[in-house]
């Protein structure tokens, strides 16, 4: 018979070093700057689409304009509307002729 509180020992230090590797080897990509050429920030709003949304109601191009336009709702209603994109808007105004 398997002593269960060494088992259990045994995984959570298999999944500790695991996790501290993958802790490091992400820390030092992000110290040394290497992260904006590698990291896809949209890679993690397509993982929390397919949380927030049922993945079956559509198709992911439509999932994804769902979340952005939630996005930017919360942002507006929040007052938190990054100032880029306030100038971009007052930009586009003024072109437009609005």
């Amino acid at each position: 018979m398997l002593n269960r509180p060494l088992v259990l020992k045994f995984i959570a230090s298999v999944i500790f070093a695991i996790t501290s590797g993958f802790y490091n080897y992400f820390l030092n990509k992000f110290e040394n700057g290497e992260w904006i050429h590698e990291f896809s920030g949209k890679e993690i709003f397509r993982e929390i689409r397919g949380f927030l949304f049922n993945e079956n109601y559509t198709n992911p191009e439509n999932m994804d304009i769902d979340l952005a336009m939630a996005v930017g709702e919360w942002q507006y209603v929040n007052d938190r509307v990054p100032a880029e994109l306030r100038v971009l808007k007052d930009t586009l105004k003024r072109r437009v002729k609005i």
